[in-house]
């Protein structure tokens, strides 16, 4: 299975990036998305997209590792969007 995510714009309040961070956070947050929707799908009967305008997440502890703080942001914008 090919899974494809586009997350068009992300708002992360009370954090400062400089370029090279966030094209890595980026990377880490579509990776998740990725890995989350191939395991758990979309919602019932097997959803095989889904646009969503907006979706806010819980708090999400602030990482220094774009790689960990992606992953974090990545699982809460799946609970936000999935079932």
């Amino acid at each position: 299975m090919t899974v494809y995510v586009h997350v068009e714009r992300l708002i992360l309040d009370g954090i400062a990036l400089h370029a090279g961070y966030a094209e890595r956070l980026r990377a880490a947050v579509a990776g998740e998305l990725e890995r989350l929707v191939a395991e758990g799908g979309l919602g019932p009967g097997g959803a095989r997209s889904a646009a969503v305008p907006s979706a806010r997440a819980s708090d999400i502890p602030l990482a220094g590792d774009p790689a960990a703080l992606g992953g974090s942001v990545g699982r809460a914008v799946y609970r936000a969007v999935a079932p």
